[in-house]
């Protein structure tokens, strides 16, 4: 589970308010947290199947919210993977995501929404 999520947006409609390229931001800097970790036993990359399933039905969500968080949460990974800012982490399993070098520059940048909108026009 990407506990770093759950611990910024900690409830369901907060996350299903998020523009989408702010939920990129958010999960960018996710998984910027853990590449840039220098905890030597922490987890260095995100798999894929731990954006699924975050708020718990019936805790955390309804059955309909998590639906709906479950898929704004990969249309956001899907963006950022095909906008060049994650990619499969050298050596690991299938689906074990790391930062590229432009990830990295983007978690640095303030204006996420801006370089958004700058690669849609670009394509």
């Amino acid at each position: 589970m990407l506990d770093e999520l759950v611990a910024r947006i900690p409830s369901a409609e907060e996350l299903l308010a998020f523009s989408p390229s702010q939920l990129d931001g958010v999960l960018l800097v996710c998984i910027a947290g853990r590449a840039n970790s220098t905890d030597p036993i922490a987890a260095k990359y995100v798999y894929e199947d731990e954006i699924v399933g975050l708020y718990p039905v019936g805790v955390k969500a309804t059955y309909e919210q998590r639906i709906a968080i479950d898929s704004v949460l990969m249309e956001a990974w899907q963006r950022l993977l095909q906008s060049g800012l994650i990619m499969q982490a050298p050596g690991q399993a299938p689906r074990m995501m790391t930062l590229t070098e432009r990830g990295r520059d983007a978690v640095g940048s303030v204006k996420f929404e801006e370089i958004v909108v700058r690669q849609d026009a670009a394509r």
